[in-house]
Parts: C-alpha cells; structure tokens; sequence
C-alpha cells in the first residue's frame, strides 16, 4: 500500500509495507538472540532450537519466534507431580545431592515443574527497544517529495 497525500507543492509518501518489512528485519535477530539468552541451559538444546521468521501478509507483518525442542511445552507450562519407570532398563540412575553417591530405583515419583515464562519475561526486557525500532522504520518510510 502506497499513501501519497498532496499539499501546495510537496506531496508525502509512505510505504507501510517497506516500513513494516524492514522493522521485521531489524527486530527479529536482536529478539531472536535474546529468547535464547533467557532460555534455561541444561545440554544447549532448547537454546540451538529457537529460531524466527518473519511473516507478511496483505496490511501486516509479523516477527514469529519458535522453539523446535521437543520438550519445550514442558519447560513453558511446567509438569505435574508424576511417575517415571524405567523403560529402557532395569533401573533408572542418577547422582545424589551434591553429585555425591549414585541412586538406582525402578520408578520414581517426581515432584513436577513449575512454569518458566521466559518468552514473555524476553519480550518484555526488549519491548521498549521494539517500539523504538517500530518508530524509526516507519520515520524513515515517510518520504518527503
């Protein structure tokens, strides 16, 4: 969509689109790079998986940001006290507290997880920086003629 409003002898121009598209751009990295700075850390994996695209459509864009991880609905909704058995083997095993001593059970009952919001604790640390680049696009997007 191209707007062109007419005075005495100037007319303004404004490309949305091209305005839109290039906020699109510039924002998607930065928001990119800090979800995975706020993503918990355990193997590296939640993090390697969250990526973005940018879409359009006719009058909008969008900066889409996803996770590929396959336990990433558990890290973001959390988990209720539930049992693990072991499958694979006879026992399941981990380090005691302070990684002092082994432990082997043939089920457990684990105690759950709490949610972990850091998608919207992300977005939030940079919304400020989003409307500020929103601003600029579409100052740099009115063209004077």
């Amino acid at each position: 969509m191209t707007m062109t409003v007419s005075g005495a002898d100037r007319s303004l121009k404004f490309d949305f689109p091209a305005a839109a598209g290039a906020w699109a751009e510039s924002v998607a990295p930065v928001a990119t790079d800090i979800m995975k700075a706020r993503a918990p850390f355990r193997t590296g994996a939640l993090r390697q998986g969250i990526s973005s695209r940018v879409e359009s459509a006719p009058g909008s864009v969008s900066v889409v940001i996803y996770g590929t991880a396959s336990y990433l609905p558990f890290v973001l909704g959390g988990t209720k006290p539930h049992v693990i058995t072991a499958r694979n083997a006879r026992a399941l095993r981990w380090f005691g507290s302070g990684g002092i001593g082994v432990n082997f059970a043939q089920r457990v009952n684990h105690p759950g997880t709490k949610p972990n919001p850091f998608p919207e604790e992300a977005m939030g640390s940079i919304e400020p920086f989003i409307m500020s680049e929103f601003a600029d696009a579409m100052q740099e997007a009115l063209v004077v003629d």
